[in-house]
This record gives structure tokens, C-alpha cells and sequence, in this order.
């Protein structure tokens, strides 16, 4: 059931077969899901958002999808985010479990910390823990910086429940030979469980033409990187040495290294080579609570080397002291016309930007609460800002995608 109360709007209509559709506006942000009910007709789900005058004067540039599974209901580091243009007009999110699901889906204007939001490299983790209850109460008080403290970029938001049907995921080969195959196509992988039938099917081609090939050839490329990294290891704990850290014995991991690589070594670098009991620049033992030192390192002989051969050179170039002068003050020079040609530049930016602005704003119109369909038709979608093949090809391909490759539920 869902828990969340906000001041929602709910516009009943029919379509063209008199079924009774509901959509609800929340937090300045109408959504249509899949087939505009809240119950999914296919795993993969085309979301549309359209906006109330209020948001679209604030021009949000992106949306942010947020999903939690009900399994996942209450524990604020679990669910998936994924972030995309506004201009995108449309986004494709995979479920990849059956029952209800929340979804929450923040309007973030342009100053907005796009980064803040999301975990670099990974869309299924949160890089902040996000309460949904904080969203509903942000849309109930009109105040969206109680979602998170501080400026946050939102300018508006809301939340919605669905259910996905089991019957919508892939189902896969349960006998003895089926999951042997399984298991083989999707050896080596650091996700067991493929996305979708697309990238199943991608690794099963693989995984029976060129796959025993990569594989052997892996060990084989395995077998030479652990002995070359045997040999280096001792290389680089006398550079340290040199430089006048204490090292750890110099042949220290190796058979560890031999056995299982360097995933064994911990997470810290520096304590493969640094002596973990004495670390600091010339520090050789502690005895006593008296710290004992070396005496000289290799580096502050090599520098003492330098510092003189420098000398030497100089007192016999006298010429090339004052060459290296003028050749300074040209390039003062030129830096400051460079300044000046820079802030010519940043004026007619300026113009430019508020003229994009102004144009963006006006198309943001094509986004307006009242222009919402009952349903995502992907064959007529609001026009686009720029770039329109590029749309058109985008959602062709989620198009064909959602129709031949359905998720695998996890």
C-alpha cells in the first residue's frame, strides 16, 4: 500500500477502449509510466514528464529517476537513480524484480549538483542516502530543500507506486544443461545475472566462439603479469629505499602474489612496500621511544649533485640568464592580451546564454501539464529541442529493445 501522502491531483480520463486511467499531479510534475496505469505492461518502462507553469519557469534541465523495489522499501542506501536530460522527453528504466515498486523523480535545475546525486560508474547505488518520505513531505510543504539541506537544485518532484507482473521477466532454462550453459556464458563476469536477454544473448555468443580462446589466452597473460610483477616489487621497494624510506623485506609477497594476485595485498598500496612498523621520511628503527634516523639518503646525495652541476652551468651561461628573462616578460605580454581577448569573449557569451535561455524556456512549453497524453506513445512525442535523429534513433532502439529483451528478475 502506498504510505506517502502529498497534495496530488487525480485526473481521471478514458481512453480509446473506455478504460478509466488515472494520473496523479504532485510537486509540480505530471508522469505517465508505460501504459498511464499503475500496474506495468512490460518490465521496461517508458516514463514521460511534464511540468506546471511554476517548474517550467525555473527551466529544469534534468530529471532524476529514482526506484526502490518493495523488498527494498525503508532502507534509504538501497534502490537505482538514473539521471537524464530533460530534452531527452522521454527515459527507459529496466525493473528487475516483480511486486510494487516507488518510484520518486525529481525536476533539478541547471545549477543543480548533478553529481551529488549519484555514485560515479554505478546507477544502482546511492553515493547519498534518500529518504522518500523526506520528497513526500517537501512536496506536502512546497519547500523541495527539505529533501536535502542546502541548495539541492530541486524545483520539483513527485512520487509514485506501481506493480510489475512476474509473468513480464525472461525466464530462464532451470535443467542440468541449462544451467551449465549458464553458468559457463557467464563465467568471468562481475554480474552474474545479465541485464537483459540482449546481453545474454551478446555473452552467449562469446561465450562459444571466442571465449575459450580469451580464456586460455588470460591464463597464459596471467601466468607472465604475476611474474612480472614478483620481479618489480623488489625494483620499486629500492626506489623507495632510495629516497630514504625503510622498506619491507624485499622479496616480501611474493608467494602470495603467486597463489592469488594482487587482490590479496589489502587496500592500501604503501604497505606492500613501506615497512608497516616504521614509516616516516629517514626514520630506520624506534628503540626506547628514541627515533633513530639514517644518516644520508640516495636523494639528498642525487640533489647535492644537481644543485652543483647547476651552478657550474650557470657561472659559464651568464648570456642565457637574461635570454630566459626576456623570454618571460614576452610571455607576460602576451597573456595579458590573451586576458583582454577572453573578457571580449565573456560578454558575448553572455548574450548567447541568455538567448539560449529564453529559447529553451519557450520549448519547455511542449512540456506543459496540460499537453500530457494518456498514454507514452513513443511514435508521437513532444517535438524535439535539438538533435531530433539522434531522438528518433534513441527511442527506436528502446523501442525494439523492450519488444525482444525482456529483464531478468534478481
Amino acid at each position: 500500500m502506498f504510505l506517502y501522502k502529498t497534495n496530488q491531483t487525480e485526473l481521471k480520463v478514458m481512453n480509446n477502449t473506455n478504460e478509466s486511467l488515472t494520473t496523479t499531479v504532485s510537486g509540480g510534475i505530471r508522469l505517465i509510466l508505460n501504459g498511464g496505469k499503475n500496474i506495468m505492461e512490460q518490465a521496461t518502462i517508458p516514463v514521460q514528464w511534464f511540468f506546471s507553469p511554476n517548474v517550467i519557469n525555473k527551466r529544469p534541465t534534468h530529471v532524476l529517476i529514482i526506484e526502490q523495489s518493495e523488498n527494498e522499501y525503508g532502507d534509504a542506501s538501497r534502490g537505482a537513480r538514473m539521471i537524464c536530460k530533460v530534452t531527452d522527453r522521454v527515459a527507459f528504466v529496466q525493473l528487475f524484480s516483480p511486486g510494487k515498486h516507488h518510484f520518486a523523480v525529481l525536476a533539478l535545475s541547471e545549477d543543480a549538483p548533478k553529481k551529488y546525486w549519484l555514485k560515479e560508474n554505478s546507477v544502482r547505488d546511492y553515493d547519498e542516502r534518500f529518504y522518500f518520505d523526506s520528497v513526500a513531505q517537501a512536496i506536502e510543504a512546497g519547500d523541495f530543500s527539505l529533501v536535502k539541506r542546502g541548495n539541492n537544485g530541486i524545483v520539483g518532484a513527485t512520487i509514485q507506486e506501481i506493480e510489475v507482473p512476474e509473468e513480464l521477466f525472461a525466464a530462464r532454462s532451470r535443467s542440468k544443461i541449462g544451467e551449465a550453459v549458464w553458468t559457463w556464458v557467464n563465467l568471468g563476469y562481475k554480474k552474474k545475472t545479465p541485464r537483459d536477454q540482449c546481453e545474454y544473448r551478446s555473452r552467449f555468443l562469446y561465450a562459444f566462439t571466442m571465449k575459450p580462446f580469451f580464456y586460455l589466452i588470460g591464463k597464459i597473460a596471467s601466468f607472465f603479469f604475476k611474474i612480472a610483477i614478483i620481479v618489480l616489487f623488489p625494483v620499486i621497494r629500492i626506489v623507495i629505499f632510495f629516497f630514504g624510506y625503510k622498506t619491507n623485506f624485499i622479496f616480501k609477497h611474493t608467494a602470495d602474489i603467486w597463489k592469488g594476485g594482487l587482490s590479496d595485498l589489502g587496500n592500501d598500496p604503501g604497505d606492500c612496500f613501506i615497512n608497516e612498523h616504521v614509516k616516516g621520511y629517514k626514520v630506520w628503527s624506534i628503540k626506547d621511544g628514541k627515533t633513530h634516523r639514517m644518516p644520508v639518503t640516495g636523494i639528498e646525495v642525487a640533489f647535492l649533485f644537481i644543485v652543483g652541476w647547476g651552478l657550474k652551468i650557470a657561472s659559464n651561461h651568464f648570456n642565457g640568464v637574461m635570454m630566459a628573462i626576456c623570454v618571460v616578460l614576452v610571455i607576460m605580454g602576451l597573456s595579458a592580451l590573451i586576458a583582454m581577448q577572453v573578457k571580449s569573449i565573456k560578454v558575448s557569451d553572455e548574450v548567447f546564454i541568455a538567448s539560449e535561455r529564453e529559447s529553451y524556456e519557450q520549448w519547455l512549453r511542449n512540456l506543459a501539464i496540460d499537453q500530457a497524453p494518456i498514454r507514452v506513445d513513443l511514435k508521437h512525442l513532444p517535438a524535439a529541442y535539438r538533435g531530433s535523429w539522434v531522438q528518433k534513433f534513441r527511442v527506436g532502439f528502446w523501442n525494439a529493445k523492450m519488444k525482444v529483451c525482456r529483464p531478468y528478475a534478481k
